[in-house]
């Protein structure tokens, strides 16, 4: 884990574990480019969804539709 995401784990609280991990191969292919691989442990690691009511994490292939990147 980048120091970076560690040091947000200790002040934003994980939700529950991922039900399932992005496809980042086919993700990539569908948008056309790579993605950040600090991106990808973020995602990882919070899922996709709404922060505080003020960052919104896009993740691709999310259930929810509101959050999926593709």
């Amino acid at each position: 884990m980048s120091p970076e995401l560690n040091r947000l784990t200790e002040v934003l609280l994980r939700p529950c574990a991922l039900t399932q991990t992005p496809d980042w191969d086919a993700a990539e292919a569908a948008l056309g480019t790579a993605l950040p691989t600090d991106y990808k442990e973020l995602i990882t690691t919070y899922a996709g969804g709404f922060v505080d009511g003020y960052l919104l994490l896009l993740e691709p292939g999310c259930a929810n539709d509101g959050y999926d990147q593709l």
